[in-house]
């Protein structure tokens, strides 16, 4: 990629994405890889940019790449008056520790409260603190329950206003947690980044099938909890996903909606 591509981001990250490589504090090399790419860096930017966190939460640091797009808009828009927390419990183990060494490198340490720990433990400390966020970034696990998890304990922590955006939206347990939260009637859908890729003949045979199954007699006996519309439909086929937040959580206590 051309240079002038990345002139709206710090020369750390030029320079990664440039030679495709990272380095640990001792100076080995690594190869890049499972990292947050350029373009939906930007988003991550763009979307801070716009609403103006002062408290922000990343789960999931790897070789620190998201954080490094985050930090600079932050610092843009915040200057020192601002902070960003990062959970991992193995970013030593995994990835070389590279994730935190990176921030150091661009002077960003002072931006960051990090903490090895699993998201939920560190999520509910910040609530026994009575922390407030306004922006977050969840790229860890695939794993459903454990994600659904965490999206519960940001609700409680997340400004109204406040975004909270998943990466990694193609994997089947992502897939699953982005259309419940697509129906709740306190979130909705702030940004997207890279459609799913899909031929017409594909698409069209979801579509048919969806209209079948969802016209289908007793469906909602025979199928209960489901909803047959399309990912396409529910405007959840991206990679990526921003939700913002536009209310409080009022539903009633015999809540329940399909999808």
């Amino acid at each position: 990629m051309k240079f002038y591509q990345y002139q709206n981001v710090k020369e750390l990250l030029v320079e990664i994405f440039q030679s495709q490589k990272v380095t640990d504090e001792n100076g080995l090399s690594y190869e890049l890889h499972s990292h947050t790419g350029i373009d939906q860096g930007l988003l991550l930017q763009r979307i801070i940019k716009e609403i103006k966190p002062k408290k922000s939460l990343e789960i999931g640091l790897a070789y620190g790449i998201s954080s490094l797009f985050i930090l600079e808009a932050l610092e843009e828009i915040r200057g020192n008056k601002c902070i960003h927390y990062i959970f991992d419990p193995s970013p030593d183990i995994y990835w070389n520790n590279i994730g935190l060494h990176n921030i150091k490198k661009a002077k960003y340490e002072h931006l960051v409260s990090f903490h090895k720990v699993l998201s939920e433990d560190g999520l509910i400390d910040l609530i026994t603190r009575k922390e407030r966020i306004q922006f977050a970034y969840i790229d860890s696990t695939k794993v459903f329950d454990v994600l659904l998890v965490d999206f519960y304990l940001i609700n409680k922590l997340l400004d109204v206003g406040g975004v909270i955006i998943f990466d990694d939206c193609g994997f089947p347990g992502i897939r699953k947690l982005v259309r419940y939260i697509s129906k709740l009637p306190f979130y909705e859908i702030y940004a997207t980044y890279h459609q799913d890729k899909e031929t017409l003949k594909k698409s069209n045979i979801k579509a048919f099938a969806s209209f079948i199954l969802r016209n289908m007699p007793f469906s909602k006996k025979v199928f209960p909890g489901l909803n047959f519309t399309t990912d396409q439909k529910n405007r959840i086929n991206f990679h990526c996903i921003a939700f913002r937040k536009k209310a409080e959580d009022n539903r009633s206590w015999d809540w329940s909606i399909d999808f």
